[in-house]
């Protein structure tokens, strides 16, 4: 059996959301980023760029494209900032929504329900032993 190696499967998800995204003026980066905040809870550039799963430098640079383009404010707090969606922000976070739910809807289009109940059961057993280690690193 020839299983696509995660890399793999990223780059398609990555491509399929750009071709998805085209059009809109968001980006796939942005799109990562869009995905993790709301309108109403701030984060910090730390805990968003540990919640993206990219450096705190990368945040940055997308966090301040996204306010340029009035979709997330950034208000100083403290040492950090908080950063929330704006009402367009929140509009093109349900562009991303929507792409990201039509990319997976594609690569599960032809499981059927046993299939696709297997993947979530490996798929929650993953996100524990991500958990764990995250809980260990913090320790």
């Amino acid at each position: 059996m020839d299983i696509k190696r995660p890399n793999e499967v990223k780059k398609f998800i990555h491509t399929m959301m750009k071709d998805k995204l085209k059009g809109t003026g968001v980006t796939v980066s942005m799109s990562v980023f869009l995905l993790e905040l709301d309108e109403t809870e701030g984060l910090s550039n730390r805990i968003l760029s540990e919640r993206a799963g990219v450096t705190k430098a990368l945040t940055t640079r997308v966090t301040r494209q996204l306010e340029a383009k009035g979709l997330v404010e950034i208000r100083p707090n403290g040492r950090e900032c908080s950063i929330t969606l704006t009402p367009e922000g929140a509009k093109a976070r349900e562009i991303a929504q929507r792409c990201s739910d039509e990319c997976m809807e594609y690569l599960f289009s032809t499981m059927d329900e046993s299939e696709r109940r297997a993947l979530h059961t490996i798929y929650v057993k993953m996100s524990e032993r991500i958990d764990a280690y995250y809980a260990q690193r913090k320790s």
